[in-house]
């Protein structure tokens, strides 16, 4: 029932916009997170009315990306700390999950593109080049093993897209180690 609330999801997306996590939280996973479950109960059930509510939130979903493709619940002065990869983890990973189901290849295409933007905007600041910060110093917390696994949307979207900065930044989140130490 919790999935086919659209006031839950409401609430989910509203995260994005109101920059919740100021205090180092981990608000912005909850979207992922739920997703993720949901696209995998839709299919098995195929209930049409959760993919109706499931398709209704992730393009309420791609309204909250920033022009430069950055979404994040952290406030932009606070970024890349804490739980902040870890949630932006979470809105890919849902959205890649969402994909699985989707039957709209025009909205495909459009998860697609919100997605490679979300990646590019990491990849522009986190790395190993001039005055980018180490995947393993963008949180305070399990010594960089919580913002290392942005690995797996990062090679997902490897696959969707054959890109390969994003193989390439697979390779430097795997050549850090995951975590310091």
């Amino acid at each position: 029932f919790q999935l086919l609330n659209p006031v839950t999801w409401a609430r989910f997306v509203a995260q994005f916009e109101a920059d919740s996590d100021y205090d180092g939280g981990w608000r912005g996973e909850y979207w992922g997170k739920m997703m993720r479950g949901g696209a995998m109960v839709y299919a098995h059930s195929q209930d049409e009315a959760l993919y109706d509510v499931l398709t209704e939130t992730v393009q309420d979903m791609l309204t909250v990306a920033e022009p430069s493709g950055r979404v994040s619940t952290y406030p932009l002065e606070k970024e890349f700390d804490a739980w902040d990869l870890w949630c932006r983890k979470y809105v890919m990973l849902g959205c890649q999950y969402y994909l699985e189901i989707c039957r709209d290849p025009r909205l495909k295409e459009q998860i697609v593109a919100f997605l490679s933007a979300c990646a590019d905007y990491i990849i522009r600041y986190i790395g190993d080049g001039p005055g980018q910060k180490q995947i393993v110093d963008a949180t305070r917390h399990w010594l960089g093993l919580n913002s290392s696994s942005l690995l797996e949307p990062i090679v997902r979207l490897y696959r969707l897209t054959g890109k390969q900065k994003y193989l390439d930044f697979s390779t430097y989140i795997i050549r850090e180690g995951g975590a310091k130490g």
